[in-house]
């Protein structure tokens, strides 16, 4: 299987957001992560995207 790794603009954080849900959600019945009272898992570095200099958000 070949992946490939694309940047993102900052604008496409909420759509890297939703994908990373979906993401936490599907390994949360391996890994046990914790959800909040609405079930989302909140990805904790996400706010980090944009910041930084170094680092572009990708999307695969």
């Amino acid at each position: 299987m070949e992946v490939e790794l694309k940047g993102i603009p900052v604008e496409k954080k909420e759509t890297l957001n939703n994908l990373l849900e979906k993401y936490n959600y599907e390994f949360s019945q391996y890994d046990q992560a914790p959800f909040d009272d609405e079930g989302l898992f909140h990805y904790p570095y996400l706010d980090n995207i944009g910041r930084r200099q170094a680092g572009t958000p990708a999307l695969s």
